[in-house]
């Protein structure tokens, strides 16, 4: 087997565990924030601080592994995930709960260290599908995750943050012990706190391509920063689902995730140009949320089926794209730029969730509708100066 292809069946296998670290806690996570006697808004913030702290984070744990390495950053960040849930899971106060989540966030920049060691060991033509693989296994993390969360959730409610801490240590021992480290060349700027890529954040916006990218990337992202909040008050206000009908709901998507990252994007890639792709995924996505405002619940499971269909397209895409129209050199941070504005989508998103469901419990929808026509119209207007690895051009 060629080291490459090791490599990433050993990412994806790490990326598997790490994923069933997050998986597991997220059929409760809401319902666990009520507990400590936080309503609606409150709940949201939880979400919202943790992924600000993602967003400030990410791109300086990224910067930090284009420095001294991907394999000793990714220990680091899985480490801090074991140490956080297991904060959360003995918390006795809502601060406590917080200040979990708050460490999780901030150490939480593994899926940025992990995506650089697939930029390291794949082709420009390769990479969306290595990307796949990625979110593939994270796919099959939450099918197994909240699986594991519905027997988890009989012992205790916190019972699922223990599980998670497990598999983030998991991860964290099989990293050190089977990854090799796949930086050959290091970023030789002086290290310095100045240069460490907080700065980026906003730099990267004045760069051609890129900044049209990660302008697409976090409006879509605040598609699933909506909705993955505002979904679990709909269907236990409006279907009287509960924790067990939520993991149900992740499994299906997560399967569905799963499969079409494993068998449909490598074929996908192979016969139409990524901007192609994203734009369909971009498309299929809105008109499956518009589905989402029909009072029905067989519609609902209808959608819980489409909506993974074209959204788990959209992410290996959009990285890969951004991760061929940068220098090899910046791989880690220009990657964890992009998973900070996925983390600002993600910060920003329960809180626009959280608000609009107090005027109604289809308003976060809505605007999750309106979040993919901006990234459609900016992929449409700048479609002909991005980079792809085929030659043939978006037709649309």
């Amino acid at each position: 087997m060629k080291s490459s292809n090791r490599n990433l069946l050993i990412v994806a296998l790490i990326s598997l565990v790490n994923g069933l670290s997050v998986a597991v806690i997220v059929p409760v996570i809401y319902v666990y924030s009520l507990s400590f006697g936080l309503d609606d808004v409150g709940a949201a913030l939880l979400v919202t601080l943790f992924s600000l702290s993602q967003f400030i984070a990410t791109p300086v744990i990224g910067r930090l592994s284009d420095y001294f390495g991907r394999r000793p950053l990714l220990v680091i960040s899985l480490f801090g995930t074991a140490l956080s849930n297991l904060l959360a899971a003995s918390a006795g106060t809502a601060w406590v709960l917080f200040a979990a989540r708050i460490l999780d966030g901030i150490t939480g920049g593994n899926n940025s260290v992990a995506q650089a060691v697939i930029s390291d060991t794949t082709e420009p033509k390769d990479r969306a599908k290595g990307f796949a693989l990625f979110g593939a296994a994270f796919g099959i993390a939450f099918i197994i995750g909240p699986v594991l969360s519905i027997f988890a959730q009989r012992i205790s409610l916190n019972t699922p943050f223990l599980v998670s801490t497990v598999f983030a240590l998991i991860a964290a021992f099989l990293t050190w012990f089977v990854l090799p480290e796949t930086l050959k060349k290091k970023e030789t700027t002086k290290f310095a706190i100045g240069n460490l890529g907080f700065g980026q954040i906003f730099t990267s916006l004045k760069i051609p391509v890129i900044n049209s990218l990660l302008v697409i990337n976090f409006f879509y992202s605040l598609i699933f920063g909506v909705f993955t909040f505002a979904f679990q008050p709909l269907v236990i206000n409006k279907y009287n689902f509960g924790t067990q009908e939520i993991s149900l709901v992740l499994v299906v998507y997560g399967l569905i995730s799963a499969a079409m990252q494993v068998f449909a994007i490598p074929k996908l890639t192979k016969r139409f140009a990524l901007t192609s792709l994203l734009f369909m995924s971009i498309l299929g996505t809105g008109l499956v949320l518009a589905l989402m405002l029909i009072d029905s619940q067989v519609i609902f499971w209808l959608t819980v089926i489409l909506f993974p269909i074209f959204f788990a397209v959209s992410r290996p895409i959009i990285t890969a794209l951004i991760s061929i129209n940068s220098k090899a050199e910046d791989q880690g941070v220009v990657i964890g730029v992009s998973e900070s504005y996925f983390s600002l989508a993600n910060s920003i998103g329960p809180l626009i969730g959280g608000v609009l469901l107090s005027v109604s419990l289809e308003s976060p929808i809505i605007a999750a509708i309106v979040f993919a026509a901006v990234a459609l119209y900016v992929l449409v207007a700048k479609r002909s100066r991005i980079n792809t690895p085929l030659k043939e051009k978006a037709n649309f």
